[in-house]
C-alpha cells in the first residue's frame, strides 16, 4: 500500500519493485536468456491490444514469436491503430489504407515497435515469456473471437 502523501521517487520505487518481483515471478531460466525483457514488453503490448481475453494471450504469443524468429513483418492492427491514433479517438477503426501509414509503429512496414503500444497486464506479460507452441503464423480478431488462419480457412470453406 502508498500512503497518499508519499514522495513520488519512493512511490516509483515501490511500483518499479513489484514489477519486477511479479515478473520475475513468471520468466523461465531458459526464456530469460534468449529474449530481451524491453522487446518482451513490446510483444505484451502488441498482445494485449489483439487478444479477446486471457484464453487467447498465449495463442497469440507463439504466432508472434513465430512470425519474429522467421523474419516476418508482425502486421498487427493494433499497432496501426497506435499509429494513428489522436486525444479524440485513441483507438480507431483500421482501414487497408492505414497499412501506408509512415510510423515506425507500422508493423506492415517496419519490424518490431520502438516502444509498448498499451501498458501490458502481467497475462500478457506472462504468454509474452511463455508462448503456446504452435505452427500458426497467422491470427485473425474481431470483437468476439480470436483464430488462427486454419480455423479460418475451415470455416470458409464451401462458402
Amino acid at each position: 500500500m502508498i500512503h497518499k502523501d508519499s514522495n513520488p521517487v519512493v512511490v516509483s520505487k515501490t511500483m518499479t519493485d513489484e514489477f519486477r518481483r511479479k515478473v520475475n515471478g513468471i520468466k523461465k531460466p531458459k526464456t530469460k536468456k534468449v529474449i530481451n525483457e524491453d522487446i518482451v514488453l513490446i510483444v505484451a503490448s502488441m498482445i494485449q491490444r489483439e487478444a479477446g481475453g486471457k484464453s487467447d494471450m498465449k495463442l497469440i504469443s507463439g504466432i508472434i514469436w513465430n512470425r519474429v524468429f522467421d523474419g516476418m513483418k508482425l502486421q498487427i492492427d493494433a499497432t496501426l491503430q497506435y499509429a494513428k491514433g489522436t486525444e479524440e479517438k485513441w483507438w480507431p477503426q483500421v482501414v487497408s489504407k492505414d497499412k501506408n501509414i509512415k510510423s515506425p509503429y507500422n508493423t506492415y512496414i517496419y519490424d518490431m515497435p520502438p516502444a509498448p503500444i498499451a501498458s501490458p497486464g502481467l497475462a500478457a506479460i506472462e504468454a509474452a515469456y511463455n508462448p503456446q507452441k504452435t505452427s500458426c503464423m497467422f491470427i485473425f480478431t474481431t470483437e468476439t473471437e480470436t483464430f488462427t488462419a486454419q480455423k479460418h480457412t475451415n470455416n470458409t470453406k464451401g462458402t
